[in-house]
């Protein structure tokens, strides 16, 4: 897919579309509303937990920002802190979105899954694992990843308890930078099997 056109098709098609039936959207696809899901189902939005489902939206660019605490999905905004899990699987993201979406992990400091299963990316920066805080988990199946860029490591910025998924990429090795983080990890996930503390779970 053409990424021009499609940013294109984000500012037409997406929640702040410009025309109620737009032509142009004919010619290339849009990109569609994540929706959100609410723990307990009656949660009121600032009380209990939510989940925000971005699975196969056509995305190219990252949908959010995180402004004075909270985000916006659709019409409602939500509290930062209190999203459990975003599901970003099944889109185009490339590389050239990393540091949008470190940014953003850097800001949501309670949510714990972060699902990438399925885009384009083709290498993880270790800056991006640095930003996740304790247990939470980052799936990466089905990518083309064959690297880390691990540009920025630095030991002392990681969490304790991490998750990560690579499996079904490409990746064949760990660079030895990143050797001494394995520690951090309860689960550490390649094509040829699982390390870290909790191999088993």
């Amino acid at each position: 897919m053409d990424k021009t056109k499609s940013q294109v098709s984000e500012i037409l098609c997406g929640e702040d579309q410009l025309f109620s039936e737009s032509a142009e959207c004919n010619t290339f696809e849009c990109a569609l509303p994540c929706s959100v899901s609410a723990s307990p189902p009656d949660a009121n939005f600032d009380r209990g937990s939510f989940k925000i489902d971005c699975k196969n939206r056509k995305l190219t660019v990252f949908p959010f920002t995180i402004e004075e605490g909270r985000i916006q999905v659709g019409e409602r905004t939500y509290p930062a802190r209190r999203i459990a899990s975003f599901d970003f699987s099944e889109n185009y993201f490339d590389d050239s979105e990393w540091q949008t979406i470190t940014n953003f992990i850097a800001q949501t400091h309670k949510t714990k899954e972060f699902n990438f299963a399925k885009n384009k990316f083709h290498s993880v920066p270790v800056s991006a694992l640095q930003k996740l805080t304790k247990n939470a988990a980052l799936n990466l199946d089905g990518n083309k990843i064959c690297k880390f860029d691990c540009d920025g490591f630095d030991l002392r910025e990681f969490s304790g308890r991490l998750n990560l998924c690579l499996t079904n990429n490409p990746i064949e090795t760990i660079p030895f930078e990143l050797v001494p983080a394995i520690s951090y990890f309860n689960k550490f996930e390649f094509n040829d099997g699982i390390i870290g503390r909790n191999r088993t779970d």
